[in-house]
């Protein structure tokens, strides 16, 4: 089943520059894995904003939510 997600990155105000693209890498990583998965369809990173939108193919709404609370700014700043 195709679902579009539809990202606003936030993060907390006392988060480094460093902090957050390390973040941001590691969660870039998960979602280049998860395309050669087929898993994401595509993915699209929204310029001059903390935007990310995309179109995943997954079973249920319930493996859509883990893969979500999965991914690496969920377990690190949920």
């Amino acid at each position: 089943m195709l679902y579009l997600l539809d990202f606003r990155v936030e993060y907390p105000a006392a988060m480094t520059p460093k902090e957050l693209f390390s973040t941001w890498a590691r969660e870039a990583d998960a979602a280049l894995q998860a395309k050669q998965d087929g898993v994401v369809v595509d993915l699209w990173k929204c310029v001059g904003s903390w935007r990310v939108v995309a179109v995943v193919d997954v079973d249920s709404p319930d493996i859509l939510d883990q893969i979500l609370l999965d991914l690496p700014i969920m377990q690190e700043h949920g």
